[in-house]
């Protein structure tokens, strides 16, 4: 039963964690039963077509994940401005937005030397609130009057997606960026040349060095040197394992794991160690360079916070994943 096993994925994206297993099997029990009957009827097994028109009967993944839930929250402005089947979608993509809208202004702010502050944010934020309000907005009406979300496929779902297969793909892109990194951290001659030419392509040759930086590294990347280095390394040794084995075990996952905390743990020092560009005495006109100083600092700092919220929701997962991996899936995905 592919297509019901798809059908199923795409109603799980729908629902709330906290239900989403108990629903899930319930809506499995309902559509096989009836599936079984249907069978039962005409004595033989349903045909492909047969069996969409009873996932098309049951409706598309979104609206019965709305039916579903307990707690059918709308966005309603005098009259239903988005209804319950849009809105848990509509909360998640505005989340998303205004956080990523929130941290790019900041930055933006703090580098054009402007205060960062609540009346600051408020524009950019509300912009981005009134439009991605204004599209799910859209999409309800005309979902009530011309039923879109109702006009849908189910043989244009994803594949069911295996929660323990790696992406070779991405591992190969990932372990690629380290390995330039590297090559780029030793100061491997030519390597820093390309990097700049993969962004700038001939133009780079045009840059002449200047006769002395206007920045230099702060004391604390002495200190961070080493450390940053084998995590990388021992960062690519992972990805190298999960190319040549693309599924997840047990002991990868506490493995990865526990990378991941130590990635975690050095992003949290670097936060804490303060400025790490610092103004180049020797270079010309040195004073002219403390704005730029800070900025990149800020920069550099935001990044940073950035990276350590990124490894902690990759922790959680990762926990999360371990806890819900069977002794029996352990076992086939270390076959593999």
């Amino acid at each position: 039963m592919q297509l019901v096993d798809r059908y199923l994925q795409e109603v799980k994206h729908c629902l709330p964690a906290a239900q989403r297993d108990d629903i899930l099997k319930e809506l499995s029990a309902n559509i096989l039963g009836e599936m079984d009957d249907r069978e039962a009827a005409l004595g033989r097994p349903l045909t492909e077509d047969e069996q969409i028109a009873i996932l098309q009967q049951q409706g598309s993944p979104m609206v019965v994940a709305s039916r579903y839930r307990h707690d059918q929250r709308t966005f309603t402005f005098g009259r239903v401005i988005i209804g319950p089947a849009l809105f848990p979608l509509y909360a998640k993509i505005l989340t998303l937005n205004l956080t990523i809208t929130v941290v790019v202004s900041s930055i933006v702010m703090t580098a054009l030397g402007v205060r960062v502050g609540l009346t600051a944010l408020f524009w950019p934020a509300l912009l981005q609130f009134s439009i991605v309000t204004a599209i799910f907005a859209g999409i309800e009406q005309s979902q009530n009057k011309f039923h879109i979300l109702d006009r849908w496929n189910p043989r244009a779902l994803p594949p069911v997606r295996d929660p323990l297969k790696i992406s070779r793909a991405n591992t190969f892109f990932e372990m690629f960026v380290n390995l330039v990194f590297v090559l780029c951290w030793l100061h491997v001659p030519g390597a820093t040349y390309a990097v700049a030419y993969l962004f700038l392509g001939p133009a780079v040759r045009y840059l002449e060095a200047a006769s002395a930086d206007p920045l230099v590294y702060a004391p604390a990347w002495q200190i961070f040197y080493l450390p940053i280095l084998l995590f990388v390394l021992l960062s690519v040794a992972q990805q190298g394992l999960n190319f040549a084995f693309p599924r997840w075990t047990r002991s990868r996952l506490i493995a990865r794991v526990s990378l991941s905390s130590l990635g975690l743990l050095l992003t949290f020092l670097l936060f804490r160690a303060g400025d790490l560009f610092l103004v180049n005495p020797e270079a010309t006109h040195a004073t002219q360079y403390a704005g730029l100083a800070v900025a990149i600092n800020a920069v550099v700092h935001y990044s940073v916070l950035g990276g350590a919220l990124i490894t902690l929701c990759q922790i959680a997962w990762q926990i999360r994943r371990i806890l819900r991996l069977t002794p029996q899936t352990s076992s086939v995905a270390a076959a593999f």
